[in-house]
């Protein structure tokens, strides 16, 4: 029910067909940490990849890097897929907003939850989020099974940004 990442997974687009890189977990208790290189790019042509890290608990260390960006087609999307989810920095945070920030410059990415248990599905964003888009424009999408807290500022050039919940979004 766990997988630790730290050393480098490549899938990256050949001949037109888009890599795809899939750590999944247990939804019920699983773990996924996520560092190293998840790189589902395409150098050579071609759109970007897929890459999805699903379990009951997902994060994700400020050293991790995750590309789907492709130079001469659209560049790809990251899925985060736990239970619940927080943006911040303070012990025990999912990932830092500056390491988000990070990975939406070249790539697209959705944090989607879903709630079981005593995890409701609730997304929160305690860090700041910021990203210059190179290339193509990017987005950041959050769409919580029940809420969406947005405590600190998103702001993006080049990029975009959408929420969708299944009860309140507190901005």
């Amino acid at each position: 029910t766990a997988v630790n990442n730290t050393g480098v997974i490549e899938a990256r687009t050949l001949q037109d067909r888009a890599g795809t890189i899939e750590l999944m977990g247990d939804m019920q208790s699983g773990k996924v940490s996520v560092d190293g290189t998840l790189d589902a790019s395409a150098p050579g042509g071609g759109n970007g990849g897929f890459i999805e890290t699903s379990a009951a608990h997902v994060s994700v260390r400020p050293t991790a890097r995750i590309t789907t960006v492709a130079p001469f087609g659209a560049s790809g999307n990251w899925l985060i897929d736990p239970q619940d989810f927080t943006i911040g920095s303070a012990p025990g945070d999912d990932i830092a907003g500056s390491t988000l920030g990070g990975q939406l410059v070249t790539t697209s990415i959705a944090i989607t939850t879903v709630g079981t248990g005593a995890d409701a599905g609730d997304i929160f964003v305690n860090d700041p989020v910021s990203w210059t888009a190179s290339g193509a424009p990017t987005t950041l999408s959050l769409t919580a099974d029940r809420d969406v807290h947005i405590n600190a500022a998103i702001t993006a050039v080049d990029g975009n940004f959408s929420v969708c919940c299944g009860r309140d979004i507190d901005v």
